[in-house]
Order: structure tokens, then sequence, then C-alpha cells
């Protein structure tokens, strides 16, 4: 009886794992199609709103309390060669609900990746509860309508 028992918790142990692992999988899957720009696969996984923003050792912070950062995390993977992705402020942009736009909230943007791709984050400093609707890089948009939204962790 006592084997079974063990048996049974491995098992279930085992599944749980899997669940997890699953789960975990699928939260970075991407929220749209992916697309090409300037020789790389793009594709939007989910948006954070939070109060700062950190890179890179240097934390960001809004120009004051009425603003928030939305950072949108993207997979972006080079399709010919491994490689930075650069972008700069004119590159990246959000479109908001109430017809406004936002430029990305650096002056310019680098990020080295991997062959089989890497997950970076864009930082867009926005008034707080702006609902967007796109996101632009270069001629490329976005539909961030149905990208899921991460709560942001306290003190964030």
């Amino acid at each position: 009886m006592k084997l079974l028992k063990s048996v049974v918790c491995a098992l279930l142990s085992l599944v749980l794992v899997l669940a997890l692992g699953i789960s975990a999988g699928a939260a970075q899957q991407p929220a749209s199609k992916s697309k090409t720009y300037a020789g790389y696969e793009v594709s939007v996984i989910m948006m954070t709103r939070m109060k700062a923003w950190s890179a890179g050792g240097t934390r960001f912070t809004p120009k004051d309390n009425k603003q928030e950062f939305v950072v949108i995390r993207l997979h972006v993977r080079p399709l010919e060669k491994q490689g930075t992705f650069a972008l700069t402020r004119e590159l990246a942009g959000v479109h908001a609900a109430d017809g406004k736009d936002y430029e990305i909230a650096l002056n310019k943007y680098g990020a080295a990746l991997a062959a089989d791709g890497s997950l970076i984050e864009l930082p867009f400093a926005v008034p707080v509860g702006t609902q967007l609707e796109s996101m632009h890089l270069g001629s490329v948009t976005f539909d961030l309508t149905k990208t899921p939204e991460m709560k942001p962790k306290a003190g964030s």
C-alpha cells in the first residue's frame, strides 16, 4: 500500500510539473502573428504597466505621477544572422484609443539577439490608464487590442 501511495504521489507531482511547464510556455506565446521588420521576425507577447522600468542597471521613471510605463514584451528573431536589434525614438511608437501617439521612452534602443531569438522589452511613457490600440516599428504595425496585459508587481 505504501508503494502504491508513493507511485500515485510521484505521478501527481509529474502531472503538476508538466502542467506548470505548459502554462509557463503558453504565457510566452505570441499575442500577435509574427511580422517581418528590418530582417527580424517580431511577435508581440504581452504588455505590463509599471511605475518604473529598469534596464542595464538603470532605473527609469516617468516625468510625473500622471504617467506610467507600458512595457511591451516582444520576441525578436533574426532571419539571416545573429545581430543587434536596434531602434531609435522615431522608429518605435504606440497609438492610443484617444487618437494620440507616443514614442518609445528611450532615445536609442539596442539588444543583442540569440540566433533563435530573444525576448526584449520596449517601454512607452503614457498617461496613466491609456488604452493602447497598436504599436509600430517603422512601417510595420502590430494590433495591441488583444494583447494580454500582465499586472505589475507591487512597487513596480
